[in-house]
């Protein structure tokens, strides 16, 4: 490869082989999972050597199933089928199915391994007109025998929400937010207002995980809150997630907001104490199990005269960081994270009080991050 901009990239390397044989992919370095890849960091003037892959010869095979109505056992026709591998850094296509008058479906050349399954579909016991998408997630085996995916009518999800410490906004939501455990697919949110009495109803809610997340419209951080309990019927559902099976609603969500979450505040500052603004500010859990819940994660970028504010913070024990750039979504790169753990401040965030913190954006933070943006 020549004439490379400095930069951060990742590498990976696969051929196609014959019609029952590809070669990789591997990823550098020569890593088979997507989350054990590291990047490369090519400088002006200077040349990388020893960027070694060793591509396995792997076996492909063929994935044969059906989509059947979850209620009657009757075949759905899906359309626009195709499978996303799991462990690969260029997903922009995926393998496309065949689907046959009968509604079954065939992916032919696939190695073992984990995929996304898209595809689009009538909804069952829907209008008939009503094409929805659904995603599944498939362990592939190589296994010859057919895999069944069933498929149900959406369900409306009711609740009632309460605050506490604090008055609801006019606008209110509750929104159900899907969780992946993969790197394949991004999850949807399905949501409703709150009616004046607290309670909700979610409509077209399909099968998965789900976090219990609410906020106001416009957001107004005199009006911030965080949830506190989610109960779906007599169990606890804010750190596990509530659960819908195909066709059926799961029991009446009770959900409770408090306005007594904590905040952190302050000004983002240079080595000589002047204002930095565009640059971001992360708070994340310091239990590395609860980053992943938005619940636990809050950001800002600095103002023009480096202020910050971050607020509705549950009560716990937190890291503080900052990231010289504005992008929210780069500071959720596993590596980075490295990184910058190793640079945060930790803070203990108490109910109903404000944190006072100014950040100091050094010449070694600038350094380490250097290749990221």
């Amino acid at each position: 490869m020549f004439d490379l901009p400095p930069g951060r990239y990742f590498l990976q390397a696969e051929k196609n082989g014959e019609a029952a044989w590809v070669y990789g992919p591997r990823m550098y370095p020569n890593v088979s999972r997507v989350v054990e890849a590291r990047a490369i960091r090519p400088q002006a003037g200077v040349e990388l050597t020893n960027i070694d892959f060793m591509l396995p010869r792997q076996e492909t095979f063929t994935l044969t199933g059906r989509v059947e109505d979850a209620r009657t056992g009757e075949p759905v026709s899906p359309q626009a089928l195709q499978a996303f591998p799991e462990n690969s850094l260029t997903n922009s296509g995926g393998s496309r199915a065949v689907v046959d008058s009968a509604g079954a479906f065939r992916i032919t050349h696939l190695t073992p391994g984990r995929y996304g399954l898209i595809f689009f579909a009538r909804e069952p016991g829907g209008d008939g007109a009503a094409i929805k998408r659904y995603d599944r997630i498939l362990d592939f085996s190589g296994s010859s025998a057919p895999v069944v995916y069933q498929i149900g009518a959406s369900v409306t999800v009711s609740g009632v929400l309460r605050a506490e410490g604090g008055e609801l906004p006019k606008e209110t939501h509750v929104a159900l937010k899907q969780r992946f455990d993969n790197l394949i697919m991004a999850g949807r949110t399905f949501n409703a207002i709150v009616a004046k009495d607290g309670t909700f109803q979610i409509a077209g809610v399909q099968a998965g995980t789900y976090d219990v997340v609410s906020y106001c419209l416009p957001h107004d951080t005199d009006h911030a809150f965080f949830v506190s309990q989610a109960m779906a019927g007599d169990r606890e559902v804010l750190a596990s997630g509530v659960t819908v099976v195909e066709g059926v609603a799961p029991p009446s969500l009770s959900v409770v907001v408090d306005f007594r979450g904590g905040s952190v505040s302050g000004r983002v500052i240079d080595e000589d104490s002047r204002p930095v603004q565009r640059t971001s500010v992360l708070l994340m859990s310091a239990d590395r199990r609860l980053r992943a819940l938005d619940q636990y994660r809050r950001f800002d970028v600095s103002e023009s005269d480096g202020k910050y504010q971050l607020a509705a913070i549950p009560p716990g024990e937190y890291l503080l960081t900052l990231w010289p750039d504005d992008d929210p979504l780069a500071t959720q790169d596993p590596e980075l994270l490295e990184v910058l753990d190793h640079h945060a401040t930790p803070v203990s965030v108490k109910a109903g009080e404000n944190l006072a913190l100014d950040l100091r954006l050094t010449a070694a933070i600038r350094e380490l991050t250097k290749g990221f943006y």
